[in-house]
């Protein structure tokens, strides 16, 4: 029990340091753009400020500002429904026994869409459209896409 305790105040202790780290025009920037935002965490890095979010839909949000409150980046869970058709016949052909895949669009600072699902032993990219591009080993350094 006190092991617990002690995690739970390091935990909100380290969002209280990136809360104070992050500039209030980015956190009211957020807090505009995604009031209904749940499970919200912040991590400061240099001049980038990354926010991690559930939305009402229970699906997952990451986006990165800078300093004056732009996003920089971001990355949305889809629903299924969201998911381009082209990606659900791509992995239901080469990947028949993959259930459950869950399709991420990545948009960066110039605005370029791109997809990407992680599976079983792999990370599974493709482009604006939908089309495969590349299918590279599950590690963290392939999850961000180029």
């Amino acid at each position: 029990m006190k092991k617990q305790c002690l995690f739970m105040l390091v935990m909100a202790f380290g969002l209280t340091v990136a809360l104070a780290q992050t500039p209030g025009t980015v956190i009211s920037r957020f807090k505009t753009d995604y009031p209904a935002a749940n499970a919200v965490e912040w991590k400061a890095d240099a001049d980038r400020y990354k926010v991690t979010f559930t939305d009402q839909q229970n699906l997952h949000h990451m986006l990165i500002y800078d300093k004056a409150g732009k996003v920089y980046g971001r990355e949305s869970e889809l629903a299924e429904a969201n998911v381009p058709a082209s990606i659900n016949e791509y992995i239901i052909k080469n990947y028949p026994k993959e259930t459950g895949a869950r399709v991420w669009l990545t948009e960066n600072e110039a605005g370029l869409k791109s997809y990407y699902t992680p599976i079983d032993d792999a990370v599974l990219f493709f482009d604006k459209d939908g089309k495969f591009v590349r299918r590279d080993a599950r590690t963290p350094e392939v999850m961000q896409p180029n």
